[in-house]
């Protein structure tokens, strides 16, 4: 979601089309509801920008992130088998 070239002095956001299209290619449905998280609730706060900027008015960030969810035993966790 950011351009982070090694060449450039400034980090900044990709286009809205390169951004819809790293969505798209994870096949992240950009216009459902969506709540994103990290490890804190802080990095994710990027991907929540990103999400508002392609038009999606219903994400939100999951503040306690998975340092909450994942100490609390009696939630459910999924984990994808490789």
């Amino acid at each position: 979601l950011l351009n982070t070239s090694q060449c450039s002095k400034y980090k900044t956001f990709k286009t809205k089309e390169e951004i819809e299209k790293v969505f798209e290619e994870s096949g992240i449905d950009i216009t459902m509801k969506s709540i994103v998280y990290c490890n804190g609730g802080v990095a994710s706060t990027v991907v929540m920008f990103a999400l508002f900027q392609l038009g999606n008015d219903f994400a939100s960030n999951y503040d306690g992130s998975w340092n909450e969810w994942g100490n609390e035993p009696d939630l459910p966790i999924e984990i994808k088998q490789r």
